[in-house]
């Protein structure tokens, strides 16, 4: 069904002929005759070539945002009739924070597909507010998130749980038995992630919630490049313990005792708002919670700070 459609739609997410024919493991003369057709059943244009260049006609762009619906509802009908028959099948896009995308999810993800072969997993990493946004619009199936969102928009489920810890490189001096003062912290370099991350959303509030103005900061979108950063001597930074497991065992990153850190945070799975959510989604989202049920409890602990110790 709209198989027309689907190579419509990757020749103008690709913006190439030749790309979205390697996509869809097509010839691409066999993609130009699907946007033949379709444009003389439509009776428009609906791409133009410039230069080597494509782009989408004004009736293009009209097809591409109803195909895309069209493709989504069609894919969602046909996940619900399998699932007639108790069987686990078909495509599911999951969204993941950079966080559980980078460090988490291709673990999880392996062992699911171990246990459900049938599923074809598309994968989506970004920060917390784009892939809870995508779940909401129906670009995704599901989104493994830390932060909040609003549950108005998408149906949301706590995941697990996990901790926030100040980390600096090996030897650094703030890395000591004792805590380390306000007024300590505030002259290191603080690395932060982008706005919009779970992470950063964290840490936000905890510099406010503490009266905490760092002299200087730097911003990464990556939690490994932060990592680097850290472990390079640039500064410190508030990061999670489920992505800190390896260099906390190994020693090269190292905990810092400051008031109020750790940080308990609750991670959530992200789903759309449906009464007929696919079997694929749910296995998926019972997969994930046991998943991270037996992580929590494996983990490397961390060093909990109390002001009582000092």
């Amino acid at each position: 069904m709209n198989e027309g459609l689907k190579v419509f739609l990757a020749v103008a997410d690709e913006r190439s002929f030749t790309r979205a024919a390697s996509k869809l493991h097509m010839t691409q003369p066999a993609v130009s005759q699907h946007i033949r057709s379709l444009e003389l059943d439509l009776g428009a244009h609906l791409i133009e070539r410039n230069n080597r260049m494509i782009r989408l006609t004004r009736a293009g762009e009209i097809v591409d945002r109803h195909a895309r619906q069209i493709v989504q509802t069609e894919e969602q009908m046909r996940r619900l009739v399998h699932d007639l028959a108790s069987t686990i099948f078909g495509a599911l896009h999951i969204g993941a924070s950079y966080s559980i995308g980078e460090y988490i999810l291709p673990v999880m993800l392996a062992d699911f597909s171990k246990k459900h072969p049938g599923v074809d997993p598309h994968i989506e990493i970004g920060n917390t507010h784009s892939i809870a946004s995508m779940v909401a619009s129906r670009t995704l199936d599901v989104g493994l998130v830390e932060g909040s969102y609003s549950p108005n928009e998408v149906e949301t489920e706590v995941l697990g749980a996990d901790e926030l810890i100040l980390v600096a490189r090996n030897g650094h001096p703030l890395v000591r038995d004792s805590f380390v003062t306000i007024a300590e912290a505030e002259k290191e370099c603080w690395i932060v992630r982008e706005e919009g991350s779970g992470t950063r959303e964290f840490s936000d509030r905890f510099l406010e919630d503490h009266h905490i103005s760092p002299e200087r900061t730097m911003t990464f979108s990556s939690t490994q490049a932060i990592k680097e950063a850290v472990r390079s001597g640039l500064g410190i930074s508030v990061l999670s313990a489920l992505t800190l497991q390896m260099e906390l065992e190994l020693g090269v990153l190292q905990q810092i005792r400051l008031e109020g850190l750790p940080i308990t945070r609750q991670l959530f799975i992200v789903t759309q708002p449906s009464a007929f959510q696919p079997k694929v989604v749910s296995a998926f989202s019972d997969f994930a919670k046991e998943h991270f049920s037996d992580l929590t409890q494996t983990r490397t602990p961390v060093h909990r700070t109390s002001i009582d110790e000092t």
